[in-house]
């Protein structure tokens, strides 16, 4: 006779054993969006090579808008932005950086504000700026988010946000496609409470 304890030891196994398969496919997607970026990156690059000089046109209008993320999290990234040359202490934290003129969109329930329409989603605007407070949220009704609290400002707004657990995720800066494209727009030691993705990657793997 099967006891309790043995159903409970097969059902936490079965649990566990599912956790870490749905990671290594997390992980295994995050890595195919990653080399999927780079060989459009590289095959625009080509492309230069192939045009005449005069009809060549600039990397950020070949590879951008870039769409990242589930069908349902989609996001549309409009411009990556520059590392910033001052301030680095400002434009960073241990696991993000903050490009200046970055901007992404993305689709989201309205907030309770909103009154122009009755949608079941609308469009968001992240930016990061040059300014005291460099984190920006917008929306087509003229209504702003930002400050030292943006994120708690912008949750309050809404009966709940599940889906999003803070700020950079909200701006897709904790993707690792972005990361690792940011990474690549420079120098990134200045930054030093940053630590790199691969870094990251790797400790996790320990």
């Amino acid at each position: 006779m099967v006891t309790i304890q043995e159903i409970s030891k097969f059902i936490a196994e079965k649990f566990v054993k599912n956790y870490t398969k749905k990671t290594h496919l997390y992980e295994e997607r995050n890595e195919l969006e990653i080399e999927i970026a780079n060989l459009e990156v590289k095959k625009n690059a080509f492309i230069d090579i192939l045009k005449p000089e005069s009809i060549s046109e600039s990397t950020d209008k070949k590879i951008f808008p870039l769409i990242l993320g589930t069908p349902a999290l989609r996001m549309s990234i409009t411009t990556l932005g520059s590392l910033p040359t001052h301030d680095h202490i400002k434009f960073h934290n241990k696991n993000t950086i903050y490009p200046i003129g970055y901007q992404c969109k993305r689709k989201y329930k309205p907030h309770n504000r909103y009154t122009k329409n009755n949608q079941d989603k609308i469009f968001y605007f992240c930016t990061v700026k040059d300014t005291d407070h460099i984190l920006e949220i917008s929306t087509n009704d003229g209504r702003k988010w930002t400050g030292i609290d943006l994120w708690g400002l912008f949750v309050q707004d809404f009966d709940e946000v599940t889906e999003y657990g803070n700020v950079d995720e909200f701006f897709g800066l904790n993707h690792p496609t972005v990361q690792k494209m940011i990474e690549e727009l420079g120098d990134i030691s200045v930054f030093v409470n940053y630590l790199p993705l691969k870094e990251r990657k790797d400790k996790k793997q320990r």
